[in-house]
Protein backbone atom coordinates (compact mmCIF):
# COMPACT_ATOMS: atom_id res chain seq x y z
CA UNK A 1 0.00 0.00 0.00
CA UNK A 2 0.50 3.52 -0.06
CA UNK A 3 0.00 6.44 2.18
CA UNK A 4 0.96 10.13 1.84
CA UNK A 5 -0.26 13.29 3.72
CA UNK A 6 -1.69 16.01 1.46
CA UNK A 7 0.38 18.54 2.93
CA UNK A 8 4.11 17.31 2.12
CA UNK A 9 4.18 18.46 -1.48
CA UNK A 10 1.25 17.77 -3.07
CA UNK A 11 0.04 21.67 -1.74
CA UNK A 12 -3.28 20.41 0.12
CA UNK A 13 -3.48 21.18 4.11
CA UNK A 14 -2.65 19.29 7.23
CA UNK A 15 -5.04 16.71 8.24
CA UNK A 16 -5.31 15.19 5.06
CA UNK A 17 -4.41 12.57 3.09
CA UNK A 18 -4.58 9.14 1.07
CA UNK A 19 -3.91 5.94 0.94
CA UNK A 20 -3.95 2.96 -1.95
CA UNK A 21 -4.05 -0.31 -1.36
CA UNK A 22 -3.60 -3.80 -3.72
CA UNK A 23 -6.92 -5.24 -4.54
CA UNK A 24 -5.74 -8.12 -2.48
CA UNK A 25 -6.28 -6.00 0.81
CA UNK A 26 -8.86 -5.33 3.10
CA UNK A 27 -7.37 -2.84 5.87
CA UNK A 28 -8.32 -3.29 9.27
CA UNK A 29 -10.81 -0.40 10.72
CA UNK A 30 -9.17 2.22 13.26
CA UNK A 31 -12.37 3.87 14.21
CA UNK A 32 -15.84 2.93 13.56
CA UNK A 33 -19.16 4.50 13.40
CA UNK A 34 -20.69 7.20 11.62
CA UNK A 35 -20.35 6.30 7.50
CA UNK A 36 -23.56 7.93 6.65
CA UNK A 37 -23.71 4.96 4.42
CA UNK A 38 -26.49 2.42 5.53
CA UNK A 39 -26.74 3.82 8.75
CA UNK A 40 -28.68 1.27 10.47
CA UNK A 41 -26.17 -1.34 9.90
CA UNK A 42 -23.96 -1.79 13.00
CA UNK A 43 -20.72 -2.57 11.37
CA UNK A 44 -19.06 -0.33 9.12
CA UNK A 45 -19.79 -1.62 5.44
CA UNK A 46 -16.89 -3.96 3.45
CA UNK A 47 -17.32 -1.94 0.37
CA UNK A 48 -13.57 0.24 0.14
CA UNK A 49 -13.49 3.01 0.60
CA UNK A 50 -16.53 3.33 3.04
CA UNK A 51 -14.99 0.88 5.65
CA UNK A 52 -12.69 2.90 6.52
CA UNK A 53 -14.13 6.43 6.28
CA UNK A 54 -15.87 6.68 9.75
CA UNK A 55 -17.15 9.87 10.65
CA UNK A 56 -17.61 13.37 8.94
CA UNK A 57 -14.90 13.77 5.82
CA UNK A 58 -13.08 16.65 5.80
CA UNK A 59 -14.51 17.50 2.24
CA UNK A 60 -12.80 20.90 2.52
CA UNK A 61 -9.47 19.28 2.72
CA UNK A 62 -9.87 16.83 0.31
CA UNK A 63 -10.92 19.48 -2.40
CA UNK A 64 -7.83 21.32 -1.27
CA UNK A 65 -5.78 18.18 -2.32
CA UNK A 66 -8.04 17.26 -5.44
CA UNK A 67 -6.62 21.20 -6.25
CA UNK A 68 -3.34 20.40 -5.22
CA UNK A 69 -2.96 17.93 -7.41
CA UNK A 70 -4.90 19.11 -10.55
CA UNK A 71 -1.94 21.73 -10.43
CA UNK A 72 0.74 19.59 -9.97
CA UNK A 73 0.05 17.86 -12.90
CA UNK A 74 0.36 20.71 -15.27
CA UNK A 75 4.32 19.89 -14.59
CA UNK A 76 6.32 16.82 -15.27
CA UNK A 77 8.20 15.20 -11.98
CA UNK A 78 11.48 16.11 -14.03
CA UNK A 79 10.81 20.30 -14.21
CA UNK A 80 9.33 19.85 -10.11
CA UNK A 81 12.47 18.46 -9.18
CA UNK A 82 14.76 20.60 -10.99
CA UNK A 83 12.70 23.63 -9.65
CA UNK A 84 13.33 22.44 -6.15
CA UNK A 85 17.18 21.17 -6.89
CA UNK A 86 18.00 24.14 -8.23
CA UNK A 87 16.64 26.17 -5.16
CA UNK A 88 18.03 23.97 -2.78
CA UNK A 89 21.61 24.15 -4.74
CA UNK A 90 21.15 28.22 -4.84
CA UNK A 91 20.75 28.18 -0.70
CA UNK A 92 23.44 25.80 -0.13
CA UNK A 93 26.51 28.05 -1.92
CA UNK A 94 25.43 30.64 -0.17
CA UNK A 95 25.33 29.03 3.32
CA UNK A 96 28.38 27.40 2.67
CA UNK A 97 30.12 30.17 2.07
CA UNK A 98 29.46 31.46 5.76
CA UNK A 99 31.33 29.54 8.53
CA UNK A 100 29.31 30.05 11.08
CA UNK A 101 26.38 27.57 9.39
CA UNK A 102 26.59 23.32 8.80
CA UNK A 103 24.31 22.04 5.80
CA UNK A 104 23.64 18.48 6.17
CA UNK A 105 24.10 16.48 3.34
CA UNK A 106 24.42 19.14 0.40
CA UNK A 107 24.96 16.59 -1.83
CA UNK A 108 21.31 15.76 -2.11
CA UNK A 109 19.63 18.28 -3.75
CA UNK A 110 16.04 18.07 -3.54
CA UNK A 111 13.12 20.16 -1.86
CA UNK A 112 14.10 20.55 1.98
CA UNK A 113 16.81 21.75 3.02
CA UNK A 114 18.35 21.06 7.11
CA UNK A 115 21.40 23.91 8.69
CA UNK A 116 22.27 24.60 11.85
CA UNK A 117 24.32 27.52 12.89
CA UNK A 118 27.02 26.80 15.37
CA UNK A 119 26.32 27.71 19.16
CA UNK A 120 22.45 29.01 18.67
CA UNK A 121 19.27 26.96 18.72
CA UNK A 122 17.76 25.70 16.25
CA UNK A 123 14.24 27.18 17.56
CA UNK A 124 16.14 30.71 18.05
CA UNK A 125 17.14 31.14 14.71
CA UNK A 126 13.52 30.55 13.56
CA UNK A 127 12.16 32.82 15.99
CA UNK A 128 14.40 35.09 14.65
CA UNK A 129 13.02 34.40 10.81
CA UNK A 130 9.91 34.60 11.56
CA UNK A 131 10.13 37.74 13.27
CA UNK A 132 11.40 39.21 9.33
CA UNK A 133 7.72 37.15 7.91
CA UNK A 134 9.84 33.64 7.03
CA UNK A 135 8.68 30.44 7.87
CA UNK A 136 10.71 27.47 8.27
CA UNK A 137 10.56 24.70 10.32
CA UNK A 138 13.35 23.45 13.56
CA UNK A 139 13.66 20.92 15.76
CA UNK A 140 13.66 17.05 14.94
CA UNK A 141 11.02 17.31 12.07
CA UNK A 142 9.25 13.96 13.23
CA UNK A 143 13.03 12.04 12.66
CA UNK A 144 14.42 11.61 16.17
CA UNK A 145 16.48 8.78 14.51
CA UNK A 146 17.44 10.78 11.21
CA UNK A 147 18.37 13.89 13.37
CA UNK A 148 20.27 10.76 15.84
CA UNK A 149 22.10 9.89 12.82
CA UNK A 150 23.18 13.52 11.28
CA UNK A 151 24.24 14.39 14.70
CA UNK A 152 22.53 17.46 15.04
CA UNK A 153 23.13 19.22 17.90
CA UNK A 154 20.38 19.68 20.90
CA UNK A 155 17.39 21.15 19.44
CA UNK A 156 18.00 19.81 16.32
CA UNK A 157 18.33 21.94 13.03
CA UNK A 158 16.39 24.50 10.76
CA UNK A 159 14.99 22.94 7.83
CA UNK A 160 13.70 24.85 4.74
CA UNK A 161 11.25 23.32 2.65
CA UNK A 162 11.29 24.15 -1.61
CA UNK A 163 7.77 24.14 -3.47
CA UNK A 164 6.92 25.24 -7.02
CA UNK A 165 5.48 28.75 -5.52
CA UNK A 166 9.08 29.51 -4.26
CA UNK A 167 11.64 31.76 -6.21
CA UNK A 168 15.55 32.67 -7.02
CA UNK A 169 13.89 35.66 -5.10
CA UNK A 170 13.19 33.75 -1.95
CA UNK A 171 16.34 32.06 -1.58
CA UNK A 172 17.80 35.37 -1.38
CA UNK A 173 15.66 37.16 1.07
CA UNK A 174 16.08 34.42 3.73
CA UNK A 175 19.84 34.09 2.95
CA UNK A 176 20.00 38.28 3.16
CA UNK A 177 17.57 37.73 6.45
CA UNK A 178 20.34 35.27 8.36
CA UNK A 179 22.55 37.99 7.87
CA UNK A 180 20.91 40.70 9.30
CA UNK A 181 20.95 38.75 12.63
CA UNK A 182 24.34 38.04 12.50
CA UNK A 183 25.29 41.00 14.03
CA UNK A 184 22.30 41.27 16.62
CA UNK A 185 22.84 41.27 20.34
CA UNK A 186 20.03 38.15 20.01
CA UNK A 187 22.29 35.56 19.18
CA UNK A 188 23.72 34.15 21.92
CA UNK A 189 27.13 34.21 20.91
CA UNK A 190 27.05 37.68 20.47
CA UNK A 191 25.89 38.36 23.85
CA UNK A 192 29.68 37.88 25.03
CA UNK A 193 31.74 40.17 22.14
CA UNK A 194 30.83 43.82 23.93
CA UNK A 195 29.83 45.02 20.89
Amino acid sequence: GLCAPAHNGLYGIQGCGFAIFPSNIQPSTLIEGGSGYRSLDMEMPQELPERIEAGTLPTPAIVGLSAGLQHLSQFSMDDIRGHEQALFSMLVERLQAQKQYHVYLPQFAGSTLLFHRHGTPADHIGQLLHRQGICVRTGYHCAALGHQTLQTPPGGGVRVSFGLFNTPRDVEVLFQALRSIEDSYELPNNKDRGE
